[in-house]
């Protein structure tokens, strides 16, 4: 491999990248500080951002940290207003805070480390291994870059429970 992408050995199939981040990065770093060089940091970093992004119902957020006009957007804007329609249906949580048992998916998944599957230019299919109220779970998430900050554009299956 070189700088972390697969490469062909003539007349070959690709080797598989075996990049792998193991730490979370710091909860209140910036999206804007996800560069262009680590897509499996910013896997990470991104999907925590969004969780927490999730979780405060915050639409603003939630466009920090996906691609504008992307499935991932999307989904989580009608994953907000399904949850605020929700909370306004059962009166709870008027303070705008997120009511137990109405978080939008992915809200409460916490990021545990990623594996970069596969780069082609500007895209990046990164695994991350997520912690969800089932267990561990893995989840496909295709990122792209957008200036020099990778988003996320869409998250391509619900986690996959581990062994």
């Amino acid at each position: 491999t070189t700088d972390g992408v697969a490469s062909a050995p003539p007349g070959g199939e690709a080797e598989s990248t075996e990049t792998v981040v193991e730490s979370l990065p710091d909860a209140d770093a910036d999206a804007e500080t996800v560069t262009a060089g680590d897509p499996e940091v910013a896997a990470v970093m991104l999907l925590e951002r969004r969780a927490l992004c999730l979780q405060t119902r915050d639409a603003d957020c939630v466009a920090s940290v996906v691609q504008a006009g992307s499935p991932a957007e999307s989904a989580d804007l009608v994953a907000l207003a399904d949850a605020e329609n929700s909370t306004a249906a059962d009166g709870s949580a008027a303070d705008g805070s997120a009511a137990e048992g109405s978080a939008p998916q992915g809200a409460t998944w916490k990021p545990q480390s990623a594996v970069l599957v596969d780069l082609l230019g500007g895209a990046a299919l990164v695994d991350v291994v997520v912690q969800t109220e089932a267990g561990l779970g893995s989840v496909p998430v295709l990122l792209v870059l957008s200036g020099a900050q990778w988003r996320i554009r869409a998250i391509l299956a619900e986690p996959a429970a581990l062994p």
